[in-house]
C-alpha cells in the first residue's frame, strides 16, 4: 500500500512534535518534518527534515511549495499559529491538500480582546478585560497578556498579584497599549478541541488541567491533565466557536477557566488545531480526532465517536524521549542555510 506522505511544520515545537509522534503509529503515513529552528528537529521520528524560512517572511511560501513538490507531498499540517495565518491568506497557492478555517475568521480569532468583546457581546461567558494603556488603570490580582501574540502556550502572560508587579511586567515587555488586563480566574482550567464539517459538529473532547506552571520566564505548560465532561463548559466552548464562525468548518479548540462564581469563562480559541496535550491524550486513548480529520482532508468516511469517559488522567514531560542514529540528524537542506 502506498504511504500517505503528510509535511509536519512546527515540528521542532511541542505541539509539532507531539503531532509526529501520533502519526508515527501509523503505518499508513510517511512522515516529512520541518521548522525554522534546527535545534529539536530531530527529537521526534520523521523519515526527512527540512528547514523552512519564518512564516513572516516573503520567500516563506515559495520554498513551502518547493518542499511540497519535491517530495510529492499529499498533505500539509501545520504546527504554528503564525504559518495558519500566512497559508489560509496564500490558499490558492499551495502544493498540497489542507483543511483550515476561513482566513479572514483565523485572524479576529487570533485576536484575543477582539474575541473577549465579541464574546460578551452574545453572552459568553468571559473575564472582563480592558487594554491597559496607562498606569492609572492598573489594578491588583489581574491577568496579563498581549492582544495579538500569536502561538499560544501563555507566552508572555503573567498573573499579577500587585499593581507594582503589573507595571513591572508591562514595562519590561514593552505592553502599553499591546497588553489587555483581565480579572484573574481562580478556577478549574478546561482545553475543548472539536472537529467541525459544515456547520456540524461531528466530534469533540474536553479535559481539565490538573497542573499547569511556568516551564520559563514567559511560558506556561501542561503536565498533568484528566479528561472531563463538564456540560456548563462544553456549552460555552460550543457557543463561543460560532459566536465568531456560526458554520464552523475544520479543527477548533477552546481554553476556558471558571471565575470565582465556578462558571466556566472562554479564553481563547485556537482555529486549525489540536491542542498539544490533546494529541497525546488521543493517542494514549485510541480517540482518534486527528486521525478523523486528516480521512477528512482525503475525502475518506470517519466513525461516529462518544465522548470520551471521564476521570482519565495523562501525565506529560515534554512529550517525549528519543534515541536518534546520526542518521536520524540529517536535515536535508541545513548546507543552504548555514552558508
Amino acid at each position: 500500500m502506498q504511504k500517505i506522505k503528510i509535511l509536519i511544520t512546527g515540528a521542532s515545537g511541542d505541539l509539532g512534535r507531539v503531532m509526529v509522534l501520533y502519526l508515527s503509529t501509523f503505518k499508513k503515513f510517511e512522515i516529512y518534518a520541518a521548522d525554522s529552528q534546527i535545534d529539536l528537529l530531530a527529537a521526534a521520528p520523521s523519515s526527512k527534515r527540512y528547514l523552512l524560512p519564518k512564516a513572516d517572511t516573503l520567500e516563506y511560501i515559495q520554498e513551502l511549495n518547493q518542499l511540497l513538490e519535491k517530495n510529492h507531498i499529499d498533505i500539509l499540517w501545520l504546527g504554528s499559529d503564525l504559518e495558519i495565518r500566512r497559508v489560509t491568506q496564500d490558499k490558492d497557492n499551495i502544493s498540497a491538500k489542507f483543511w483550515y478555517p476561513p482566513h479572514k475568521a483565523i485572524v479576529t480569532m487570533q485576536n484575543k480582546f477582539l474575541c473577549n468583546q465579541l464574546w460578551q457581546s452574545k453572552n459568553v461567558a468571559v473575564p472582563n478585560s480592558i487594554v491597559i494603556k496607562e498606569p492609572s488603570q492598573l489594578k491588583p490580582d489581574v491577568w496579563l497578556r498581549p492582544v495579538d501574540h500569536i502561538g499560544g502556550g501563555g507566552k508572555l502572560a503573567v498573573h499579577a498579584v500587585t499593581k507594582i508587579q503589573a507595571k513591572q511586567w508591562l514595562d519590561q515587555h514593552h505592553g502599553w497599549g499591546k497588553f489587555t488586563m483581565s480579572e484573574f480566574l481562580p478556577g478549574v482550567m478546561f482545553g475543548f478541541d472539536s472537529l467541525w464539517k459544515n456547520g456540524k459538529l461531528l466530534s469533540f473532547s474536553i479535559k481539565e488541567r490538573v497542573r499547569y506552571s511556568r516551564d520559563s520566564s514567559i511560558s506556561f505548560t501542561t503536565s498533568v491533565v484528566k479528561t472531563s465532561s463538564n456540560q456548563q463548559a462544553i456549552k460555552m466552548a460550543i457557543k463561543a466557536i460560532k459566536t465568531i464562525l456560526p458554520h464552523p468548518d475544520g479543527v477548533f479548540s477552546v481554553d476556558l477557566r471558571e471565575n470565582s462564581q465556578g462558571i466556566p469563562c472562554v479564553t481563547e480559541i485556537n482555529p486549525g488545531r489540536f491542542l498539544t496535550t490533546s494529541i497525546l491524550l488521543f493517542k494514549e486513548l485510541s480517540y482518534d480526532l486527528p486521525l478523523d480529520y486528516l480521512n477528512l482532508i482525503l475525502g475518506k468516511k470517519i466513525p461516529v465517536r462518544k465522548q470520551i469517559r471521564e476521570n482519565q488522567y495523562l501525565f506529560f514531560v515534554k512529550g517525549l524521549i528519543r534515541v536518534v542514529d546520526e542518521k536520524d540528524m540529517l536535515v536535508e537542506n541545513a548546507r543552504r542555510y548555514w552558508k
